[in-house]
């Protein structure tokens, strides 16, 4: 049997989502009271289906909305804005700590080089692919000896 929502339920739901609605209301067509009832008839729809066969997340719901064009328009913003700025702080700090090895006497290009290298360690070249590029260059004063 599906978990029904009662009608307090349905309106603590809805005051919740009205801050973000005031937010985002330059998105929505109409940010007035249709939208608070296509949230209700959005959360009947639920209400006859059993929790398990229910959307988990916003990505999801987004294939369900149908006619639902204010939910779905709440949906897709909810599903692009990220939960987190910890990637952005993540870079801010990589470029801190770089900065703070090198210090200030590197040009704009290197440190850009040596941020990249740290934020996308995955796609790192090998020590050897390293050494073969710069044997090919042949810009050294000294013989590499391979």
């Amino acid at each position: 049997m599906p978990a029904a929502f009662d009608e307090e339920e349905t309106e603590a739901a809805w005051k919740q989502l009205e801050s973000g609605i005031a937010v985002y209301s330059d998105f929505l067509t109409d940010p007035s009271p249709a939208t608070k009832s296509e949230f209700f008839l959005w959360r009947r729809k639920w209400q006859k289906v059993s929790v398990d066969d229910r959307p988990k997340s916003a990505v999801s719901a987004l294939d369900q909305c149908g006619q639902f064009l204010s939910t779905k328009l709440m949906l897709q913003l909810l599903a692009t804005l990220p939960v987190t700025t910890a990637e952005a702080e993540r870079v801010f700090s990589r470029m801190e700590q770089a900065a703070a090895a090198i210090r200030a006497a590197m040009e704009e290009n290197r440190l850009e080089a040596l941020l990249l290298l740290q934020v996308h360690r995955v796609v790192t070249p090998s020590v050897q692919e390293v050494i073969d590029k710069f044997a090919a260059t042949g810009a050294r004063r000294l013989n590499l000896k391979l």
